[in-house]
């Protein structure tokens, strides 16, 4: 069986079977997502401003053909970034930056996984810390850390 991602909103994302991520993926409170190029784009950021000025970094990133995951290390390393919290998709896998706002991981089912902001349900979140790069493929959840400006925000 094949896996699949998508970022629902600025806040929520998973990676599973189609089924999981489509119910996970439809719930009313989820805004919108920018496409990118292949890309689902979901920012949780305190601005519009500050919302379009990552999707613009994300944009020049996106030409250099790079992994989820090491996009974000990139955006974040190389760009002032405000706090923000980044979700990125492209249909197989899903990789997330908690850069100053808060997320979270939850197991779904075997080996499926979602990654935003805890919901207040009964489900079990894993907070990441600040600084946390999170990568999601079907060979599960690979985590790093990366020194934050906004760490004590």
């Amino acid at each position: 069986m094949t896996w699949t991602s998508a970022v629902a909103c600025g806040h929520r994302g998973a990676l599973g079977h189609a089924q999981t991520v489509a119910t996970w993926a439809a719930h009313a409170d989820c805004e919108g997502v920018a496409q990118l190029d292949g890309w689902q784009v979901g920012i949780d950021a305190a601005t519009a401003d500050e919302r379009t000025a990552i999707i613009e970094a994300l944009a020049r990133i996106r030409k250099a053909g790079l992994p989820l995951s090491s996009a974000l290390v990139r955006l974040v390393t190389r760009n002032d970034v405000p706090p923000c919290s980044v979700l990125l998709a492209n249909g197989e896998q899903l990789a997330a930056v908690a850069w100053g706002r808060g997320l979270a991981l939850l197991e779904l089912g075997n080996w499926e996984y979602a990654v935003g902001s805890p919901a207040d349900d009964d489900q079990v979140w894993s907070p990441l810390s600040v600084g946390t790069v999170v990568d999601l493929d079907q060979c599960g959840p690979t985590r790093f850390t990366l020194p934050c400006p906004h760490a004590n925000t």
